[in-house]
Parts: C-alpha cells; sequence; structure tokens
C-alpha cells in the first residue's frame, strides 16, 4: 500500500506555536535537532536546523526552523511509504537524477530524489 507520509516546510520558530499549533491545532510529537552533514547530503544545506513533528489527524508536518543563514535556505519536501522503494531509486538513478540513500541504526534505508526542478522526494518502504 502506497501512502502520503509527511510534507516537509522551512518555518519561522514563532510560527510553530503560534501558527500551527494555536491556530491550525497540531501537535508536537517530537522535536530533534538535524545532523550538520545530513542536513548538507540530503538538502545541500550546510546547517544542523531544529526540526518539529507535528500531527492533526491524519496529517504530519516535518517542520524545519529557518536559521536566517540564506534566504534559498529550504527544506521542502514530500514523503511517501510506497512499495519497492529500491527500484524507483535505482531507475531514478539510472536516468541521470539526484539520488541519495540513508541506512539508520534499525536498519531500514531512506531513499532521497530530485526532480528536474529540484523537487525533493523521501521514500520510505512499506
Amino acid at each position: 500500500m502506497n501512502q502520503f507520509m509527511h510534507a516537509g516546510l522551512t518555518v519561522y520558530k514563532n510560527d510553530i506555536r503560534n501558527f500551527y499549533i494555536d491556530i491550525l491545532g497540531f501537535k508536537t510529537e517530537k522535536d530533534f535537532q538535524l545532523n550538520a552533514d545530513l542536513a548538507e547530503n540530503i538538502f545541500h544545506i550546510k546547517d544542523s536546523p531544529e526540526v518539529y513533528h507535528l500531527n492533526k489527524d491524519e496529517i504530519t508536518l516535518e517542520l524545519f526552523v529557518f536559521s536566517g543563514y540564506k534566504q534559498n535556505q529550504i527544506f521542502q519536501h514530500l514523503c511517501f511509504q510506497m512499495d519497492n522503494c529500491d527500484e524507483i531509486y535505482k531507475k531514478a538513478y539510472e536516468k541521470n537524477y539526484w539520488t541519495f540513500c540513508r541506512t539508520n541504526s534499525q536498519n531500514k534505508t531512506t531513499y532521497f530524489i530530485r526532480d528536474n526542478m529540484n523537487n525533493l522526494l523521501e521514500l520510505k518502504d512499506n
């Protein structure tokens, strides 16, 4: 079964509480600091931003706090849980699209691919 997992957005820190929680009614699931090397490998940004996962009903947002380092510093992406992510990744690689994969400590691999307009997709296996 394929499903939409989350949308990643770059936000100002005060909007997390004031807008996403107080106005839209999201609740914080977790927060963490993104490793600078990982941020550079995935997003091509040399930074270690704060990241907040917020949920409401069936919607999950992954909010990256804007540090003010550069105006074009954005972490926007879409995340999908899909069947056969490794095959999708290989096809993108073979067609010369930008690709990156990462295996975490639980031995789960996450795949990242970009289209020619620089839209980033994060793919996770079912």
